[in-house]
C-alpha cells in the first residue's frame, strides 16, 4: 500500500501547516493530503475548516479574508505546500462551501496554481462532492481526480460511474469487502482515510487497498 501523510505529518505538527508538510518531506511516503479553500481575493490557501475558530483565531470566514490576513494567520498558500512537497504527490481536497460561483473560482484557482506550478503530474484533485470533480474534468481532464466518499457502496453501476477516477478514497472504518472489490475490479484504486493504527492498516492491507491516508505516516511504514 501507498501511504499519504494526512494534512502532512500532522501527528507532530499543526496539521496543513508548512512545518507538517516539511517534515513529511523528509519521509519515505508516497506524498501528503491537503484542504484547500479560497479567500475573498482568490488566493488558494491550504486550511480545513471555513474559518480558524477551532485553533482560537477568526470567526470570520476565510471567503470573506483577504489572502495576505489568512498569511498573517499562519496559513499557507497552495503553491507554498507544492513547492515543499516538489518530489511527493499531493492530493489536493477541495473544500468547496460558499455557493456555485464560490466553488467555480476554487476549482478554477486550484488547477491555475497547479498548473504555474508545473505540478500536474504529481498532483491530483479530490472532493466530497460530485460536482466540483466534474467541473476539473472539463477545465483540466489531464488532472488526476478522486472521489471522496464516506461510505463506498456496493453498487456496480456506482463504480462503473467512476471509472475515470484515478481513485476513489474511502472511510477506512466503513470499507466493506464487496464494494472495494467492484471498483478493484474495474482497476480503479481505493484509498482510506484517517488511518492511524497498525490494526487498521492490517485491515486494509487485506482488502488489497491502493493507499490509506494517515497522521501517523511514519509509524505505518
Amino acid at each position: 500500500m501507498l501511504c499519504y501523510a494526512h494534512r502532512g505529518w500532522s501527528a507532530r505538527h499543526p496539521e496543513n501547516s508548512l512545518a507538517a508538510f516539511e517534515a513529511a518531506a523528509g519521509q519515505p511516503i508516497a506524498g501528503c493530503e491537503c484542504d484547500v479553500r479560497l479567500t475573498g481575493d482568490g488566493t488558494v490557501v491550504v486550511c480545513h475548516d471555513a474559518d480558524l475558530r477551532r485553533w482560537g483565531g477568526s470567526r470570520v470566514p476565510l471567503s470573506h479574508r483577504t489572502g495576505a490576513e489568512a498569511q498573517a494567520d499562519g496559513l499557507p498558500r497552495l503553491e507554498e505546500v507544492l513547492e515543499v512537497l516538489s518530489r511527493q504527490t499531493l492530493l489536493v481536497e477541495l473544500k468547496p462551501h460558499g455557493g456555485p460561483s464560490h466553488t467555480r473560482r476554487l476549482v478554477e484557482q486550484t488547477i491555475a496554481v497547479i498548473r504555474t506550478a508545473r505540478a500536474e503530474d504529481r498532483t491530483a484533485l479530490l472532493c466530497f462532492a460530485a460536482a466540483p470533480l466534474a467541473l476539473a474534468r472539463t477545465l483540466a481532464p489531464d488532472l488526476r481526480r478522486v472521489r471522496n466518499v464516506e461510505r463506498i457502496p456496493s453498487d456496480p453501476r456506482w463504480a462503473d460511474a467512476h471509472r475515470d477516477c484515478w481513485a476513489v478514497d474511502g472511510d477506512h472504518t466503513r470499507l466493506e469487502a464487496p464494494a472495494v472489490n467492484l471498483l478493484l475490479e474495474r482497476d480503479i484504486p481505493v484509498f482510506a482515510y484517517t488511518v492511524n493504527t497498525r490494526r487498521d492498516a492490517e485491515r486494509c492491507r487485506r482488502l488489497g487497498l491502493t493507499g490509506i491516508i494517515s497522521n501517523h505516516a511514519d509509524l505505518l511504514l
